[in-house]
C-alpha cells in the first residue's frame, strides 16, 4: 500500500473563535492547503478546540509546526503536531468526547 507522507497537522488547544477560514489564513503561509477542519462536539456543537489541516506537501506541514507549535493565537498557545493518519488527534477527540458523553448521562 506505501508509505503515508506526513502532510496532515493537528491543532490542539484552540480558542473557541476560531474557526475554518482563520485557521486557513493563519496556516496559508506555509504552503498549498488541501482540507481545514475544525471538530465539534457531536451532540452539543461546542467547539473542542482540536482542529486539522492537510497540505499537499510534507515540506509545507514542516513549516506549519515549526512556525506555530507553542504559538499564540486568540490569547491560546496552540500546540501544533506532524499527525500521520490522525492517530493524536483521535485520540485526543476521545478524550474530550467520552466525559461529556459521561456527564450528559450522569455516569461520571
Amino acid at each position: 500500500f506505501g508509505t503515508i507522507l506526513p502532510k496532515e497537522v493537528s491543532f490542539f488547544n484552540l480558542n473557541n473563535n476560531v474557526d475554518v477560514p482563520f485557521l486557513t489564513d493563519i496556516c496559508k503561509f506555509a504552503g498549498s492547503i488541501e482540507d481545514v477542519k475544525i471538530y465539534l462536539h457531536p451532540t452539543t456543537k461546542k467547539h473542542l478546540g482540536i482542529g486539522s489541516v492537510l497540505y499537499t506537501s510534507t515540506k509545507a506541514a514542516k513549516v506549519c509546526v515549526d512556525k506555530l507549535n507553542n504559538s499564540t493565537s486568540m490569547g491560546n498557545i496552540m500546540n501544533v503536531i506532524i499527525d500521520i493518519r490522525g492517530l493524536l488527534f483521535a485520540y485526543s477527540y476521545l478524550t474530550f468526547l467520552i466525559p461529556m458523553e459521561l456527564k450528559r448521562f450522569r455516569l461520571y
